[in-house]
């Protein structure tokens, strides 16, 4: 399976399975006592049997954006035209 991440914002992609919206991978605010975390999350609820393949749930944190890209496989990143 081959994801596309298309960039919709700065730290907001959408990520796209043949074609279609399954998710988004957003990047949440750090402060002092926080570290930034990527968030990979389906966008609709279902039975884990059902996710797409790395998803184990619906929503998968990240402390970087590169490690997001790495479990996700061999994605590609574009912006949004």
């Amino acid at each position: 399976m081959t994801y596309r991440l298309i960039g919709v914002a700065l730290g907001a992609y959408e990520i796209l399975l043949r074609g279609e919206t399954v998710g988004n991978l957003t990047r949440t605010a750090g402060t002092r006592l926080r570290p930034v975390v990527w968030r990979a999350r389906l966008t609709e609820r279902q039975a884990i049997s059902n996710h797409p393949r790395p998803f184990t749930r619906s929503e998968n944190d990240f402390r970087t954006f590169a490690a997001a890209q790495a479990w996700l496989g061999p994605a590609t990143t574009a912006a949004k035209t």
